[in-house]
């Protein structure tokens, strides 16, 4: 048994977690799950890399990838030309865009995912509360109403330090970039998860808001060196994975850049040179 993924039935669900209803049977038990602030984790990010000697450009579009050649030299951005022995391209949903600059393929479709914050209450949820609902909607969606589908609706539901609940759980899979909130959306989302934890009908919604993520056909993300593309890097398509899985991928971008291969972990499986092959 994996210590860090444990099966436990009912009675030790409802120990863990009395705040949801008597029909959960059972639920796997993950111990070291942790969410964190994206915004201050981003800042973060950006702060270390000030010290290291990055240099950041705010609202500059890039316009153009440099060639020298078949070569990529470095983007142009507020007409100011900006050159590397390497570009990588980690522009989210506008990835696939950028890729075509650079005369390479990396095919992105935005996932939208909706969400709604609650008023601050005494806590009450002990855990971070998931359902997998969406996989389950792909496996048999004979049994979801039509509007479960379309939004692939599931719920994830955790209460912050400051006493508000954060719910979310929608991939939204044809929504382009838009990212304004469906009032049905939120509605179907809020109605889910009160059905498993009751108490969440008794509170006040704050705000919702809503964002886009970038996925690909195979779901795994673009990290790697375009081989017919020579000094372009593809780092993008994440998915709704991008925040927890930046750690490692800029580890591995870091190792691969440097050495010539990377050390900790085998990134080929996600080489934007499988794009094409069946």
């Amino acid at each position: 048994m994996n210590p860090l993924c444990t099966q436990i039935d009912s009675y030790e669900s409802h120990l863990l977690e009395p705040c949801v209803t008597e029909d959960m049977l059972g639920s796997i038990y993950v111990p070291r799950v942790h969410y964190l602030n994206p915004i201050k984790f981003a800042l973060a990010y950006r702060n270390a890399a000030v010290k290291h000697g990055a240099k950041f450009v705010n609202g500059a579009e890039v316009t153009e990838i440099l060639h020298e050649g078949a070569r990529v030299i470095g983007a142009k951005a507020k007409g100011e030309c900006w050159y590397a022995g390497t570009t990588i391209n980690c522009t989210g949903v506008w990835s696939e865009k950028v890729s075509a600059m650079a005369g390479s393929t990396a095919p992105i479709h935005p996932i939208r995912g909706e969400f709604a914050i609650t008023e601050p209450v005494k806590h009450f949820c002990n855990t971070t509360i998931s359902s997998a609902q969406y996989q389950t909607i792909v496996q048999h969606p004979e049994l979801f109403p039509a509007a479960a589908i379309k939004y692939n609706l599931g719920f994830s539901v955790e209460q912050t330090s400051t006493g508000a609940c954060i719910i979310h759980g929608t991939r939204e899979m044809n929504s382009g970039l838009d990212n304004g909130v469906i009032p049905e959306v939120i509605e179907l989302l809020i109605q889910t998860a009160c059905k498993f934890i009751p108490k969440l009908g008794t509170l006040r919604i704050m705000r919702t808001y809503a964002g886009v993520r970038p996925g690909t056909p195979d779901g795994d993300p673009y990290i790697g060196l375009v081989s017919s593309v020579p000094g372009f890097c593809e780092c993008c398509g994440h998915g709704g994975e991008g925040i927890a899985l930046s750690p490692a991928t800029g580890e591995a971008i870091a190792e691969l850049l440097n050495d010539g291969h990377t050390k900790h972990c085998d990134i080929s499986r996600f080489s934007p040179d499988r794009v094409g092959k069946v």
